[in-house]
This record gives structure tokens, C-alpha cells and sequence, in this order.
């Protein structure tokens, strides 16, 4: 609050995600765990920030990106992943309906990283994936100017010069 700041940007993952009751860990209802958890993280932050982000989760790869490059190495489409096994729709869209509902804003990562069927293991010369949870240094770095443009601090209209998305992403 003291900070106040000018834009807030929340990220998570998913992925493989439990609560933890008396009983134990568990996965059941996670959607309405996670938005609940999201819905009090936004409550306190909206209030003291002037915009608030919540930036989609990223689709998963089905095993360790540079893993399976390395077994794979002139075979990259072996390591490509379905876009319905690898995209993580239902809590995004728990995401997106949540920061919706709490006046936060919601960004959409998935056509950065899949085509309409898959999930490429590589764009652009570049490996996607570190590993089964992190993105590639250096791709994130190529995807500069996009998320700029989604969160509005890079004009949509000014060319893209050093960061830009294949045609197969971008239709």
C-alpha cells in the first residue's frame, strides 16, 4: 500500500498444484481452491495498485523441454505437445472469470507458446520450455515485446523489431 504501485503483474502455475487439508495432500475442487486464493490475492492488491494483471498460465510441455530435445536431436516435433494435453483451460478459465470479477485484467499466454493443435517444442530457432515448468531464458527474452503489447505499455501498432511470432502462432 505504502508502494502504491502504477501496475501489478501476478503470474502462477498450476500445474501439479494440491491443497493440503487434515488428511492430507489433494487435488479435489482445486478449481474453486484456486480461485478463491486468487480472488483474496486480487482483493488485497486492487485496492492499492492503479491496474492489476493476472497473466494466464502457460501450457506445459509433456517432458522436459531441453530433455527432450537432447534425446531428440534431429527430431524437435518429437517433443511437441497436444495442445489439449498441454494447455491448462479449465483453471485458466477459473483465472480469467476470477480477475474479471475482482476488476483485474487477464492475459492470455497460450497463443505465444501453440498453434491450434500443438504446442512446438521450438519457435523460432528457439526452445520453448527449460523445463516441464519454466520457460527458456531466452525465449521469454524473444517474447518481450508481446507481453508488452498485450499489458498496453508497448503501442500495438509500432512495428516489432527485435521480438516477433512466427506466422504458424500468429493465425
Amino acid at each position: 500500500a505504502r508502494l502504491h504501485p502504477d501496475l501489478v503483474l501476478i503470474a502462477s502455475s498450476s500445474r501439479d498444484v494440491q491443497q493440503w487439508t487434515d488428511s492430507g495432500p489433494s487435488d479435489a475442487n482445486m478449481e474453486d481452491v484456486w480461485g478463491d486464493g486468487l480472488a483474496k490475492v486480487l482483493q488485497r492488491v486492487a485496492p492499492v495498485a492503479d491496474r492489476v494483471i493476472v497473466i494466464g498460465d502457460m501450457p506445459y510441455p509433456d517432458e522436459p523441454g531441453i530433455d527432450c530435445l537432447t534425446s531428440h536431436p534431429d527430431d524437435a516435433a518429437a517433443c511437441n505437445t497436444d495442445r489439449a494435453e498441454a494447455v491448462p483451460a479449465t483453471m485458466n478459465i477459473v483465472e480469467q472469470q476470477t480477475a474479471q470479477a475482482n476488476g483485474a485484467e487477464w492475459v492470455d499466454v497460450t497463443p505465444w507458446f501453440c498453434t491450434s493443435s500443438i504446442c512446438p517444442a521450438v519457435i523460432g530457432d528457439l526452445t520453448v520450455h527449460r523445463d516441464n515448468f519454466h520457460v527458456n531464458e531466452n525465449y521469454a527474452v524473444w517474447l518481450a515485446n508481446v507481453l508488452g503489447q498485450a499489458i498496453g505499455l508497448i503501442p500495438i501498432d509500432r512495428p516489432m523489431t527485435a521480438v516477433h511470432l512466427p506466422q504458424t502462432l500468429t493465425t
